[in-house]
């Protein structure tokens, strides 16, 4: 016999997959246990609450303290503020002190004049939507009507990849326009004019030397009217290689590793609806029934019945002989379910 693992001495009827049995279900009704767990709080305190006691009220040791006027409460307050900005620093990389940071940026900034990949024309950069199209690489999908409609109407035109110096904040930065057409260069915009962009693009763009169309979204219409017209408004999946693809359901545009085919907008608007998968096995008449069925229609209709009935032929001939009301009484039922009986 197999005892109880909390002390009660009675024998166990319950195992728990911690290894330990019990006398009863939950060990927290077994006597043993609760005697055990009784005799740890020997000792504790065993008065009144005070949120239980009438007319008590609590009062928190810094209502209506400040840091001005309470020493623990100014060193606290330094203690958390100190803390938060060692948090901040540790995880935007920057250095405890101004001075200190003043030497970060220095060393960041020597190192990286020594490297020659640093710096430059960073294909890919930007939140646009880019990728290669015959040959030309586009940074947008505004880029990529451009490029669309130069090809289509046999414009020549290439890709700039030459930097013009300018300042800002004294310092020295270079700008990149986007294309050339007959010693022209093009930039395109995702602004709507000039005031809408900030300091730093108004600065290279007056500073540049050279005669510089800029399309703004204004500009860009007569573009997107002719390439949307032609070519339909997902006109993005030209791309070669495209990381992009259809939804099925709303035809957004969605990452091609998407194995669902739908974006996460028409995920949230689709209703889920659980299909049952049901088992089928046999009856012992044959017939087809559900896996957790034990017998078909008929046969738990035939089982229903309290008195079982004779062949139709043996039926008939006792009907004959002793008419409806005789056929009852032998069978032990009214002459209505004799005339049910054979229909």
């Amino acid at each position: 016999m197999i005892l109880c693992s909390f002390g009660c001495e009675k024998e166990a009827k319950y195992f728990f997959k911690s290894g330990k049995s019990c006398c009863e279900p939950s060990a927290n009704s077994c006597e043993g246990k609760r005697k055990k767990d009784s005799e740890k709080k020997k000792g504790e305190f065993l008065g009144t609450p005070s949120w239980k006691i009438k007319g008590f009220e609590y009062k928190p040791w810094n209502k209506g303290l400040t840091k001005e006027t309470d020493s623990r409460l100014m060193n606290l307050s330094e203690s958390v503020s100190k803390s938060q900005r060692n948090r901040d620093s540790v995880l935007s990389g920057k250095a405890s002190t101004p001075e200190k940071e003043i030497e970060r940026k220095r060393k960041i900034s020597e190192t990286m004049k020594k490297n020659p990949l640093s710096g430059g024309l960073r294909k890919g950069s930007g939140r646009g939507k880019k990728g290669w199209f015959k040959g030309y690489w586009c940074d947008s999908s505004w880029e990529l009507a451009w490029v669309i409609y130069n090809l289509d109407h046999n414009i020549i035109f290439k890709r700039n990849l030459d930097g013009f110096e300018y300042k800002y904040n004294n310092q020295n930065r270079k700008y990149y326009p986007d294309f050339i057409i007959d010693n022209t260069y093009y930039e395109i915009k995702g602004r709507r004019n000039f005031i809408g962009m900030d300091s730093e693009n108004q600065e290279k763009i007056k500073q540049f030397k050279y005669e510089l169309i800029v399309l703004y979204e204004k500009d860009i219409k007569p573009y997107l009217k002719y390439v949307i017209g032609k070519y339909g408004k997902n006109y993005i999946t030209m791309y070669e290689n495209s990381v992009c693809k259809l939804c099925e359901v709303c035809n957004g545009y969605i990452h091609k590793s998407n194995k669902g085919g739908i974006c996460a907008e028409c995920i949230k608007n689709i209703k889920v609806v659980k299909v049952k998968v049901v088992k089928y096995k046999k009856c012992s008449c044959g017939n087809e029934i559900c896996n957790n069925s034990k017998f078909c229609k008929e046969c738990y209709n035939l089982l229903q019945r309290r008195i079982n009935r004779p062949n139709i032929d043996i039926l008939l001939q006792d009907i004959k002989r002793l008419g409806y009301k005789g056929t009852g009484r032998k069978y032990g039922v009214s002459d209505n379910s004799i005339r049910k009986w054979i229909k």
